[in-house]
């Protein structure tokens, strides 16, 4: 009976651990993929960024040649003006790129961290599921051993003799005593 208790003990701690190893490692491939993925939108981001002021510059460079070719010989003026407006419309929309992305990797991050905490609660709580079960299964396997939790028979018993409240012991025939367990009454 108390090898099955102990054999039971093993199990559930052993499946325990197993359980909190199994999370701990999802929790952290989680993190691992939320830090992949904020660099990611990082690169993509000084990508998109250096595109958009290249093509930018382009833009703004054609539209120094139109003003020339069509009459504009200095840069003052509207032509300045429009050339100005169009520069500020190009940084405006690269520094949008770059806030977004970072807005978007810092939650991205956030989220890794939470998920690391998580797989660091998970350690102490496996830990002490754990060491609950082989506590559970160290008070049960003592109770196995315990006559008045069993009903074991004892050699000794007396007639009508109560141990603690409910707990009383009886003779039977002639073979002996046993417990009578939680009678609420002597016999």
């Amino acid at each position: 009976m108390a090898a099955a208790a102990a054999i039971g003990m093993i199990i559930a701690a052993g499946a325990a651990i197993a359980k909190g190893v199994s999370n701990i490692n999802q929790a952290n491939a989680e993190a691992d993929a939320r830090e992949l993925q904020a660099r990611e939108v990082n690169i993509k981001a000084v990508r998109d960024e250096a595109l958009l002021r290249k093509r930018g510059r382009e833009f703004a460079g054609g539209q120094v040649a139109g003003f020339a070719a069509s009459g504009a010989a200095s840069m003052e003026g509207s032509p300045l003006l429009v050339l100005e407006d169009t520069l500020a419309s190009i940084e405006e929309e690269a520094m949008a790129i770059r806030h977004g992305a970072e807005f978007r990797a810092g939650q991205l991050l956030t989220s890794a961290r939470t998920l690391r905490q998580r797989a660091q609660e998970e350690t102490i709580a496996t830990a002490f599921g754990f060491g609950g079960n082989i506590l559970t299964g160290a008070s049960q396997a003592d109770a196995l051993n315990d006559p008045k939790q069993t009903g074991a028979r004892l050699d000794n018993a007396s007639s009508k003799k109560t141990w603690g409240s409910g707990f009383s012991t009886t003779k039977s025939g002639a073979d002996g005593g046993f417990w009578r367990k939680n009678t609420g009454r002597n016999y």
